[in-house]
């Protein structure tokens, strides 16, 4: 196995972490990217894309560093880099709730739009983002306690 990466890239970074966990040897050829060491022919031979990490394990020779892992925690199971798959789902289902809050509260609205949310009540408002909530309004509860992210009480 050899890995072709440069000790400032934290895309190589992250392989050369996979590769320790799993307790995998390889060959280490570091590239000096500020020389432009990834443009030379010799190593655009070995990855078109020009860029590292590159790891070639037998006939396998990948160029990205997600493609890299993937490979490694099918290829090399053990030990294992990833949660199980029920773990990683609900963290999936976790991040993608979150990842649509911050959204939603960027657009100064609620995550799924706010019409029919019950704890909106007429002569709400969204603050706008950085607007100060120290206004004595507070946000808007609804019954069970939720609160919209930025809605408030005139």
């Amino acid at each position: 196995m050899k890995l072709y990466t440069y000790y400032r890239s934290q895309a190589s970074f992250r392989v050369r972490i996979a590769l320790n966990l799993k307790g995998l040897s390889r060959d280490d050829v570091y590239l000096h990217l500020e020389r432009g060491d990834q443009f030379a022919p010799e190593y655009r031979a070995v990855n078109p894309q020009m860029v590292v990490p590159t790891l070639i394990d037998g006939g396998a020779r990948l160029f990205q560093s997600l493609a890299i892992l993937e490979y490694l925690e099918e290829k090399y199971p053990e030990p294992p880099l990833l949660p199980t798959w029920w773990q990683y789902h609900r963290i999936q289902l976790l991040r993608r709730a979150a990842d649509g809050e911050m959204a939603a509260t960027a657009q100064g609205g609620c995550a799924g739009g706010h019409e029919g949310r019950r704890h909106l009540q007429p002569g709400h408002r969204f603050r706008p983002i950085g607007e100060p909530r120290d206004r004595g309004r507070g946000p808007v509860l609804g019954d069970d306690g939720d609160a919209c992210a930025g809605a408030q009480r005139r």
